[in-house]
């Protein structure tokens, strides 16, 4: 009986303004359960409670359904009823979500975290997550620490806003929660509460709809939040909002972590570009009892997919200028999660680009995005080139208007040298490489060193040096032509033999593809170079030995200069052709 109420609910409508009602029959509860698939209504949406708790919702989004409503300015959503979906995060008592509100409370009751989370008991049934003052959560039941509710809209630590005892969020605003510790394994269509990484909540409250606004100023912070039971097309939001970067920043942070002090965080923030159509991972970090940065973990976060926002995900935007930001239904969309991650990994437009990792001490990685259009400019573009969000004291990024940015997007030059800001604390190794481009072959992807006037091909080898501490802006720049002079005419003895004099032999055997190394006193280290004097080469030799070789198939015909070091200290210095 209840399924065919259901049917007549499409097909007829109540005495209200609505193209959806649900209300109860006096047969009881009505309402609709929709599983895995998209519920779409062009109108408003009006809902009553059922008065059976175990049935109370009107509306219930089940293994990724989600609700789609079409394109308004004004939310006709209304009455008292509740449509209930899921979420999940991060199952840690000390580490922090992130949160938007997809629903809005309409109890008529104190605002309290407890009238909109709800703890799920069955396919229809939850009950309120239970609050409390203590410094843990728990997962069963189902128990949120309010110390870690806040909200934030400012541009300092001192910005953080504490929401836990008046749980109001406007439509849009987002919030911060930590998870709970523990296990919950009442199951829910096949998935359980929490089997110990990741805990279920069941957000309850009238559905939000069309145009949702607030004020962002120049340089101000918000932290936002897909306010919908949709998934929201992230990329679109960012173009669309003129009035901020157009980047989204996300917190991401160590499952290692067990500590509610902030001097043992351990996270920082990625950031995802829809000019680039990537996300660039955080970086993790100490900090101290002020939020201010300490030092690098040595750990660096996931790549997500990022163009799709699931339900209720939380972010970080930054104002270019004062002006509004607005969430939209056009910009909803029905996409499904990747069950392994609460953020969507994605199949995305795939932008020439290319990621590269620069390492400190071989302690953690900055990973920084560059990416070609041909409607980018050299400068800043909004919704393209990402600032780098939060200052590191030893750490790399591209320079843009003498900013710090994680992702630069601009049109390809063959000619063009990219400049790169290295800051070190203290004397560092320094280690460059590359991640193996995406719709981007360049014959060549080097790094100048401006002060030696080398260049290094990333594309043969990573480049490795010893900085002294300080900042480096005008030193190393990265390009895509390799600046080689003509090489040397030398003569040959025989066509298989090649023989330098010197301190050490260095002969170049081309029947077995080597060069060898022969010096009358024990070898310590053998480096290769080209013309350039980008080091291709590099081998220390700690046993007792005066012969040495290395395998030359690998490289192209051209003249190399070999390096030799002994334990007495000689150097010798011989260029040699090598030939196919």
């Amino acid at each position: 009986m209840r399924l065919l109420y259901f049917l007549f609910l499409f097909f007829c409508f109540h005495p209200v303004s609505a193209q959806l009602s649900v209300s109860p029959s006096k047969a009881g509860s009505s309402f609709l359960y929709a599983k895995n698939l998209v519920l779409y209504v062009d109108g408003g949406i009006h809902l009553e409670k059922n008065p059976d708790p175990t049935t109370e919702a009107s509306i219930y989004l089940r293994q990724e359904a989600q609700l789609i409503q079409g394109d308004k300015s004004n939310n006709l959503n209304s009455g008292n009823g509740l449509l209930s979906v899921f979420q999940e995060g991060r199952a840690n008592a000390f580490n922090y979500n992130y949160w938007g509100l997809p629903v809005s409370d309409n109890s008529g009751a104190a605002k309290t975290a407890d009238r909109i989370i709800y703890e799920p008991m069955s396919k229809t049934e939850s009950r309120p997550a239970q609050l409390s003052s203590a410094l843990d959560g728990k997962a069963n039941p189902l128990t949120i620490s309010r110390r870690w509710l806040y909200k934030f809209e400012g541009g300092t630590y001192a910005d953080w806003e504490y929401i836990g005892d008046d749980f109001y969020l406007d439509p849009g605003l987002g919030f911060t929660m930590k998870g709970v510790n523990g296990t919950n394994l009442t199951t829910v269509e096949g998935i359980s509460n929490n089997p110990g990484n990741r805990q279920r909540y069941d957000f309850r409250g009238l559905p939000n709809d069309g145009n949702i606004n607030m004020n962002i100023q120049k340089d101000q912070v918000l932290l936002v939040g897909n306010p919908y039971p949709s998934a929201l097309n992230l990329k679109d939001f960012l173009i669309q909002n003129i009035a901020t970067t157009g980047i989204a920043y996300f917190w991401d942070h160590s499952d290692h972590t067990f500590s509610h002090y902030l001097k043992d965080y351990e996270g920082g923030y990625g950031a995802y570009s829809p000019g680039a159509s990537a996300y660039v991972p955080a970086v993790f970090q100490y900090y101290d009892e002020s939020a201010e940065p300490t030092g690098n973990t040595g750990e660096t976060g996931q790549i997500y997919g990022r163009e799709f926002s699931p339900i209720a995900q939380g972010f970080m935007i930054m104002g270019k200028t004062n002006g509004q930001v607005s969430f939209k239904n056009s910009q909803r969309v029905f996409k499904r999660e990747n069950s392994t991650s609460s953020s969507f990994r994605t199949q995305q437009e795939v932008i020439p680009r290319l990621r590269l990792n620069i390492a400190f001490d071989d302690l953690y990685v900055r990973q920084l995005l560059l990416a070609f259009r041909d409607d980018a400019s050299p400068g800043v573009d909004h919704a393209m080139d990402a600032r780098a969000f939060g200052a590191l004291i030893t750490d790399a990024a591209w320079i843009i208007d003498r900013e710090p940015y994680l992702i630069n997007v601009l049109p390809f030059d063959k000619e063009e040298k990219i400049p790169l800001l290295i800051s070190a604390k203290e004397n560092t190794v320094l280690k460059i490489s590359i991640e193996i481009p995406e719709n981007f072959s360049p014959e060549a992807i080097v790094l100048f060193d401006a002060e030696s006037e080398h260049s290094h091909n990333l594309y043969k080898s990573d480049f490795e040096i010893e900085l002294p501490a300080g900042n480096y802006e005008n030193r190393f720049y990265l390009g895509f032509r390799e600046e080689i002079p003509e090489a040397p005419e030398l003569s040959e003895e025989d066509e298989d033999y090649f023989r330098v004099p010197g301190t050490a032999d260095i002969i170049y055997n081309k029947s077995l593809r080597q060069v060898e190394v022969i010096a009358g006193e024990m070898l310590a280290e053998i480096q290769v170079f080209d013309l350039t004097g980008g080091m291709i080469f590099n081998k220390k030799i700690y046993e007792n030995k005066q012969y040495d070789y290395f395998y030359t198939g690998n490289l192209r015909e051209a003249v190399y200069i070999v390096k030799v070091k002994t334990r007495d200290n000689r150097i010798t210095n011989k260029k040699i052709l090598l030939k196919k």
